[in-house]
């Protein structure tokens, strides 16, 4: 038996809460591949806002109105996940969040059973595979931790943030609000990273970012055609 098989087998042995994941783009369908390869939660249907509505069924389960949920689900039994990306620096994602917490609903944790999640996440998270975040690390709400990154013991990372596979927030490391870590980025220790920053790809940040600002290291020019 392969190691996902004996994962998809040890999860069976918990009792799965119901799913309703927010949206049917390419982010929910990843989501709910994931969600089944794993086990995770029992997935009743997907919905989106009514203007935007333009299938009845995706994966084989009923598309509502998001307008409409409260008729139809129980928002005792049921969970919510808001599956949009980084779209807008996580704007998108934050504001549709944030709605529906002012609604009261409540939302899942997307856990990966590979991550090690030492430290705190908060609400409708999604943490990839082979995740680490280490003892004391603090975490807030809808954040996505893509594969392999690494949290640092102490590090503190605010709501709405998007972390890129394989980057690094070393310790007590803070990055702000709604804030774009791109692949194989590294925050060194005890670095401030403002709110609505964007730190690029394989860049290593040494120092503070005030709000609002970009740090990458590549830069691109057009080549001779001669």
């Amino acid at each position: 038996m392969d190691s996902s098989q004996q994962i998809r087998d040890k999860s069976k042995q918990s009792e799965k809460r119901d799913l309703c994941v927010i949206g049917t783009n390419e982010t929910a369908d990843r989501i709910t591949q994931f969600v089944e390869r794993y086990n995770l939660f029992n997935i009743i249907g997907y919905a989106v806002d009514r203007n935007y509505i333009t299938e009845n069924v995706f994966h084989g389960k009923p598309v509502w109105a998001i307008e409409d949920l409260n008729d139809i689900i129980d928002r005792n039994k049921c969970l919510l996940y808001v599956a949009l990306f980084w779209n807008h620096l996580n704007g998108d994602r934050r504001r549709l969040y944030e709605r529906l917490k002012q609604e009261n609903w409540q939302f899942a944790q997307i856990v990966s059973p590979l991550a090690s999640v030492r430290g705190r996440i908060g609400e409708n998270c999604w943490v990839m595979d082979y995740v680490v975040i280490q003892e004391g690390a603090i975490c807030a709400n809808n954040i996505i931790f893509a594969d392999f990154c690494l949290i640092g013991n102490g590090a503190k990372i605010d709501d709405h943030c998007f972390l890129g596979a394989r980057s690094t927030i070393m310790g007590s490391a803070h990055v702000g609000k709604q804030t774009f870590i791109g692949v194989n980025a590294t925050v060194f220790d005890v670095v401030h990273i403002g709110n609505k920053c964007l730190v690029g790809a394989n860049t290593i940040q040494k120092y503070d970012m005030p709000d609002c600002s970009t740090s990458k290291i590549f830069k691109f020019r057009k080549c001779s055609t001669s």
